[in-house]
């Protein structure tokens, strides 16, 4: 659980580890989960990136809007910033509301030529879902727009139903210089763990399709 109990991780669940920090990783049919340590961390005033790279078809190893560069090209980007402004983020060219929902959403085909994110695009956008109202089905008004809710930002609190202030749709908790972190794997684009799938480039295939990869990687800055 994101409950902030560190005694359910050992030292063989690290993944990364720069000395002053650390990074410990779990998973099971439903969730990743990861450990970070920082030492000295301020929750308050701290903000954490964790790039994560699952598919070799894209991605990116510069992010422009915080002005950081990664060791390798990252698919996604969690920043821990708070309680309030903490989120998971995908590369713009890994978005698949946009490949899938773009005219709904945002008025535009992504699949037009000039509308089709770069391979490297250094942008990292939120993560949202479709609401499915009555405006996204009004394919004909263009001014109708489909709302969208944002799955991606990260909720605070407590996960293990056990506790007196237990949030059963908490996303991480921080103690101390810890914090878990727990997200499904969906989020991630995978559509099948269990064999390890995920969506392949959706502008080689003109939608929704699936490659098979056998690691993923994970970093930590500040």
């Amino acid at each position: 659980y994101n409950d902030g109990d560190i005694s359910e991780w050992t030292r063989n669940d690290v993944i990364c580890d720069y000395g002053d920090s650390s990074i410990s990783y779990k998973y099971d049919e439903r969730y990743i989960y990861l450990m970070v340590y920082k030492k000295d961390f301020d929750f308050d005033n701290d903000v954490l990136y964790i790039p994560i790279d699952t598919t070799y078809k894209s991605g990116s190893s510069y992010d422009e809007a915080n002005d950081i560069k990664f060791d390798r090209a990252a698919d996604f980007l969690i920043t821990i910033n708070g309680k309030d402004s903490s989120r998971i983020q995908v590369q713009e060219r890994y978005e698949s509301l946009r490949s899938t929902y773009s005219q709904n959403v945002y008025g535009f085909d992504s699949y037009l030529e000039g509308n089709i994110p770069d391979i490297d695009s250094p942008k990292f956008v939120n993560i949202d879902m479709i609401l499915q109202t009555a405006t996204a089905l009004l394919y004909n008004d263009n001014e109708a727009l489909a709302d969208v809710f944002e799955t991606g930002k990260l909720r605070y609190g407590n996960g293990n139903p056990e506790s007196s202030d237990f949030d059963s749709i908490s996303d991480f908790m921080v103690n101390g210089d810890y914090i878990e972190i727990r997200l499904p794997w969906q989020l991630l684009n995978f559509s099948d763990p269990s064999r390890m799938t995920v969506h392949d480039d959706y502008y080689e295939n003109y939608g929704v399709d699936f490659i098979q990869i056998d690691k993923m990687y994970i970093g930590l800055g500040d």
